[in-house]
């Protein structure tokens, strides 16, 4: 929300619009980008549009390093494995919109699809590895141009694993050079089997939801019924009090220690409970 307030450009027609969804933010503010957006998200590139909001909030301790805003975004969302941000700049009127998604790159079915079909050897892989995999059967294919806008690697860090794949029979390639694709082999091939797995599997962690969720009702009504049965004790400490707006002090006085014995009590409880007002 910073950078957008911080790059929008006030003098335009159009306002700042920012929305929250389910699966997704999106910041929108009027103005395009003044770097280009590669060198954005590179980190270190800076020219803020307002350059005093920028230090109003940096001494406040809200801003980000200079430059690395689109950059910090970028790594957090990878870390998630959250779907990549999409920057959209148009022209009349200028405005530029990123959109944030919140949507999984492993969505859990596919995951447990090439957990069952790689069975061990699946713990083995590294986090990229799960990542190339699933990208490959959510997209149909993969190259290694679009493993580097998912990951923090290089070309060539990228090309190993590819490469790594195909010889142990996991991917399969199509075509050449730069523009070469790799698709899952036919290790991955469905079944009745792996379906029956992730129903098997979903069911599994469905009851094992709903008996966490019974549990934490259980123990709701057991601290409620604690509470309930503390508070007509407290009631019962009161009662003289209650009874009789003119009290001596001293047994006021008492009757406050005898309340706070066991537990805390703010003024506002004690006020209710005694039946006076808070002064």
């Amino acid at each position: 929300m910073l950078n957008t307030l911080i790059h929008a450009n006030y003098f335009a027609e159009v306002g700042i619009v920012i929305e929250k969804e389910k699966s997704f933010f999106r910041f929108s503010n009027p103005g395009i980008l003044r770097i280009p957006y590669e060198k954005a998200i590179e980190g270190g590139n800076s020219d803020p549009r307002n350059p005093f909001l920028f230090k109003m909030f940096s001494q406040l301790g809200l801003g980000e390093r200079s430059g690395y805003g689109l950059e910090n975004i970028h790594t957090t969302w990878r870390q998630q494995h959250w779907k990549m941000p999409a920057l959209q700049e148009e022209f009349q009127p200028e405005r530029t919109t990123l959109t944030l998604l919140t949507t999984s790159l492993l969505p859990d079915d596919i995951v447990k699809f090439i957990k069952f079909s790689l069975k061990d050897r699946y713990h083995l892989l590294s986090p990229d590895e799960v990542l190339i995999l699933v990208t490959a059967y959510q997209e149909k294919s993969v190259t290694n141009v679009r493993l580097q806008t998912l990951t923090n690697k290089y070309a060539q860090d990228i090309n190993k694993l590819l490469t790594n794949f195909v010889h142990e029979g996991l991917l399969e390639t199509q075509g050449a050079g730069r523009g070469t694709e790799y698709i899952l082999s036919e290790v991955f091939k469905p079944s009745q089997e792996i379906f029956d797995y992730i129903q098997q599997s979903n069911h599994s962690e469905k009851s094992e939801i709903q008996g966490n969720h019974e549990i934490n009702l259980g123990n709701k009504e057991k601290i409620l019924g604690n509470f309930s049965e503390s508070y007509n004790q407290l009631l019962a400490i009161a009662k003289p009090a209650r009874e009789n707006a003119r009290l001596k002090p001293v047994i006021m006085r008492e009757l406050i220690l005898s309340l706070c014995k066991e537990q805390f009590l703010s003024l506002n409880e004690l006020s209710e409970l005694l039946n006076r007002e808070a002064s």
